[in-house]
């Protein structure tokens, strides 16, 4: 018998992630403090943590590090930074699970396929596996899938590929999904929009404007773009699989906010408690564009109104609402939902939930052993009435797997263990001491 998903883990309704850009964090310690903050119930600077999921990009390399000075490595060598050994940390608990691309090269530009081969070797050597790729930055970052030459293994002037080619190496090192610039002003993705809101005036002139700039584009660089279609509005969808330029398959996504509003002080208006009602109601998912690090307030980790906003998004995670998590995490589990391959067999004591694996377009899931993390199936109607019969067993493509019964309006479900990552808070802490002790 074919078992079909819960749309979200329980008790959850609505699903969030906040999609950090690392633009113009000023220090090492501004962004472990923040981390901490979002994801302890410690102490901080901005008061009590909000103890939730939240994840970052972050760079390995920048051509500007009196401006852009976080970054994995020194400028753009592979000399280590005192950002160094805490990211390392990060990586391994999965807080810091995007790359911003490899790395900061908006200034001077100079990025080469071998940044991205040490870059890819460094991550293998310590055990982590990035799986979401995110655009960054102007026409000097020619790194960039679609808009840069990350994706191009030939020029028709040139006998070799371009030397920023490293869609290969990229992609066979993990990552899934990639952000090309779609921005959506919707809140809640995955999801019809109502008649009233799919006629509002925000909705329909953006949609005149997503067209606008598409034929602009498709006229200035018909070529290059090729392929590059507009995200769908009313579409609403998160994630599509998409062929890059030297035909290899990865999922885009789109990120909801607004390009020309993305400061932290924008929380305020993407995480109003407006918006996120309407994202409760409808149960959508969201990735949101944010740059955590741009505030208008120089002074303060972060905004005020950006951390009211976030405690208010934390009381509803906190009271079964909304579940707050990482981009990777956020994304993974959509697309499980999705394409599972999931059989009940057997009956009575013997019942079993089998998974087959998952039949996604691009084949990523059944390569990834965290991918039915998450998922909740309804028991049959056996184990309906039959109260006293034992939970059944469930197994996956890799192995027996951990699970949990709940139970909704009366009814029996399995689910699938979610796992919380789990913040290095002590590394974290220790680091922080040490970077404060007077010399």
């Amino acid at each position: 018998m074919i078992a079909r998903p819960r749309p979200l883990p329980f008790p959850y309704r609505a699903a969030v992630a906040l999609a950090n850009d690392v633009d113009d964090t000023p220090s090492p310690a501004w962004f472990l403090e923040v981390l901490r903050f979002l994801n302890t119930r410690a102490v901080t600077p901005l008061g009590p943590g909000l103890g939730l999921e939240v994840g970052s990009t972050f760079w390995f390399y920048t051509d500007e590090p009196t401006r852009e000075p976080f970054s994995y490595w020194a400028g753009t060598s592979t000399r280590e930074t005192p950002a160094s050994a805490p990211l390392r940390a990060l990586w391994r608990s999965g807080h810091v699970d995007s790359l911003h691309t490899y790395g900061n090269f908006t200034r001077f530009g100079g990025f080469r396929r071998r940044h991205a081969r040490d870059a890819v070797a460094e991550a293998e050597c310590h055990g982590a596996v990035f799986r979401t790729w995110i655009n960054h930055g102007t026409g000097h970052d020619f790194q960039n899938f679609r808009t840069g030459f990350g994706d191009l293994p030939w020029l028709e002037d040139l006998d070799d590929r371009p030397e920023e080619y490293h869609a290969d190496l990229t992609l066979d090192h993990g990552v899934t999904f990639a952000w090309l610039g779609d921005v959506t002003p919707v809140p809640g993705q995955e999801r019809r929009l109502g008649l009233v809101e799919a006629a509002g005036p925000r909705i329909v002139r953006e949609a005149f404007g997503w067209a606008g700039r598409a034929l602009a584009r498709r006229l200035a660089y018909r070529d290059l773009l090729r392929g590059a279609h507009n995200y769908d509005l009313y579409g609403n969808r998160l994630l599509w699989p998409v062929r890059l330029r030297d035909g290899r398959g990865v999922y885009r996504f789109v990120r909801y906010g607004e390009f020309n509003d993305g400061g932290a002080d924008s929380l305020a208006r993407t995480l109003s408690p407006a918006k996120l009602d309407v994202l409760e109601r409808a149960g959508g998912w969201s990735a949101v564009y944010v740059h955590l690090a741009q505030s208008p307030n120089a002074d303060a980790l972060l905004p005020p109104e950006a951390v009211t906003a976030l405690r208010d998004l934390a009381a509803r995670h906190e009271r079964g609402s909304v579940l707050v998590t990482t981009v990777t995490r956020l994304l993974r589990l959509r697309l499980a939902v999705l394409h599972v391959d999931a059989r009940w067999e057997g009956e009575g004591e013997s019942l079993a939930l089998v998974l087959y694996g998952f039949h996604d377009p691009l084949g990523a899931l059944d390569r990834d052993p965290r991918s039915p993390e998450g998922l909740a199936f309804e028991l049959p109607e056996s184990h309906q009435r039959g109260q006293d019969l034992p939970l059944p067993v469930a197994r996956g493509p890799h192995g027996d797997l951990a699970v949990g019964e709940h139970r909704e309006d009366g009814r029996r479900w399995l689910q699938i263990a979610w796992p919380r990552c789990v913040f290095p808070e002590a590394e974290v802490d220790a680091v922080l001491r040490s970077w404060r002790r007077p010399v």
